[in-house]
């Protein structure tokens, strides 16, 4: 970082060196690309990659030789302060709309199986960074422990799910980066409000593959109505990379008097955890033909929250 001369007299008129001045600035910076926690932050990238196709094409209450098609959505939010600090240039958010098909076996061989696949390629932009996301997912369904017998109020079993997600997310910038900070001066109540433009390059790159192996079970309440929970274990494998190479200007928001001359670099790699756990618990509504659901996932670091609408025969 370079200070300009009205940099400099901006240092002089806020009662700070130069250096002290160019600390404040170098601590907003950080703030905002995180290029002191870019282990955490990739990690908690990844974690809300792998998040945002986890068990999304599922159906927790498939009756026997159902088939399916439908649409489904996913959300996944990280709780990491590299995604929570509202300066962040990033952001730990990520939704995801899919595709899914399904079916229940019992039409052909045995009503204890059935099989799924979603996918969707979908792409967004947020400050000034444009997103993409692939998923893909693929899942077989066991019924472990058979249902109850019909009643009002039924138990539906043990079902045991297992497959392969695939998630990629990228996300980098398509426009200068503009982004908005406050000075402090030594007096107290005495701030400048500065604007960062910035030009390069600035890249995040997620790609996720991840094996669940899901236990769940449930309560069906006639034939309109089910509540369904479980949990399970994740095997996953992948990478998370960062790449910066931005130059920037430093100006006072009020007028645009330019102040400093900034440069940015930052690059990191990042590995998953191989073994995690989550858990999961919702409900369905079933019409004739027609099934709609919700339900809420948690895992260490991170949220989510998924709902669809699926159309069986």
């Amino acid at each position: 970082m370079t200070l300009t001369p009205q940099g400099e007299q901006l240092a002089q008129d806020f009662g700070d060196s130069e250096q002290a001045l160019i600390t404040k600035v170098q601590n907003e910076i950080n703030t905002i690309y995180q290029t002191q926690r870019i282990g955490p932050l990739l990690d908690a990238f990844l974690t809300t990659t792998q998040f945002a196709n986890k068990s999304l094409g599922v159906d927790y209450q498939t009756q026997p030789g159902e088939l399916e098609i439908g649409v489904v959505a996913d959300g996944a939010l990280s709780n990491d302060v590299a995604f929570t600090t509202s300066s962040s240039i990033a952001t730990g958010a990520i939704v995801n709309i899919g595709a899914m098909v399904g079916a229940n076996l019992g039409r052909w061989t045995t009503s204890r199986l059935s099989v799924f696949a979603n996918g969707f390629y979908e792409t967004g932009s947020l400050k000034s960074l444009d997103g993409h996301l692939l998923t893909l997912g693929a899942h077989a369904q066991y019924k472990l422990v058979m249902p109850s017998a019909p009643a009002s109020v039924r138990w539906s079993g043990v079902d045991l799910t297992s497959g392969l997600e695939v998630a990629r997310w990228s996300v980098g910038n398509s426009a200068p980066i503009t982004t908005h900070f406050t000075l402090d001066g030594t007096t107290p109540g005495e701030s400048l409000n500065m604007t960062l433009t910035s030009t390069g390059t600035l890249s995040m790159i997620s790609t996720t593959y991840s094996i669940p192996i899901e236990a769940t079970t449930g309560v069906r309440f006639g034939d309109v109505f089910a509540l369904f929970a479980g949990g399970g274990l994740d095997m996953t494998f992948g990478s998370s990379t960062l790449t910066a190479q931005l130059a920037g200007n430093m100006t006072k928001t009020d007028d645009g008097t330019p102040e400093a001359s900034i440069v940015i670099t930052a690059s990191g790699s990042q590995s998953p955890s191989v073994f995690t756990v989550h858990a999961l618990a919702g409900f369905q509504v079933d019409l004739p033909h027609v099934h709609f659901y919700a339900e809420g996932l948690i895992a260490p670091g991170v949220y989510g929250a998924a709902t669809g609408l699926r159309f069986s025969y």
